[in-house]
């Protein structure tokens, strides 16, 4: 008896491919809330309400490009000290149903913030403003920077591990920019 072997399943081409992560980024990013970081000075942090699988795409950087150095070849905006959740003039959060806008919020009034809010940017992203960095042993994304050619964009966010649904996302400024600063950074408390 002859075996009859199934046919090959056509690979998806690689724009559909990259269509599918883009958007499932897409929905990871409508699934995000803004509240109070578990870094005490921390200001807003990045929550996720669903789960993100290990090597996932979480979202894109919109911040500006910087000069390369051995640390990072971006600049992470929003550096104004402890209300480290700058101006943005596309940017809002909404909270309680209305828009607000989070300029010069210090971590005493993310703390008073009774609900979670969600981003409302247009221009900008909450991946701009509310990732906080986190020691490597707290971070659970990373910033690739050769992304480009896939997306358009420089700069993604991918999980470095499983994420389960409410956790916050960290990832590393770099060693450079906190001793520009002359600060050493904080860890979250423990969930």
């Amino acid at each position: 008896m002859a075996q009859t072997t199934k046919p090959k399943a056509k690979k998806p081409s690689r724009t559909a491919r990259l269509a599918k992560i883009r958007a499932r980024a897409d929905e990871i990013g409508r699934a995000i809330r803004i509240r109070k970081s578990r870094i005490a000075a921390g200001g807003g942090g990045a929550f996720t309400t669903v789960p993100i699988k290990r090597g996932e795409c979480v979202g894109f950087y919109l911040g500006a490009a910087g000069k390369r150095s051995e640390n990072r070849d971006y600049i992470v905006e929003g550096d104004g000290g402890p209300s480290r959740d700058a101006y943005d003039e596309a940017g809002r959060l909404v909270v309680d149903g209305r828009k607000v806008n989070c300029h010069d919020w210090t971590a005493d009034d993310w703390t008073k913030l009774k609900k979670e809010a969600t981003w409302a940017g247009v221009e900008s992203s909450w991946t701009r403003r509310f990732i906080n960095h986190a020691s490597a042993a707290h971070q659970n994304v990373a910033l690739c920077t050769d992304s480009g050619h896939r997306f358009g964009r420089s700069h993604a966010f991918y999980a470095k591990a499983d994420i389960p649904a409410h956790s916050e996302l960290y990832f590393s400024y770099g060693a450079g920019y906190w001793s520009a600063r002359g600060i050493v950074p904080e860890d979250p408390a423990q969930e």
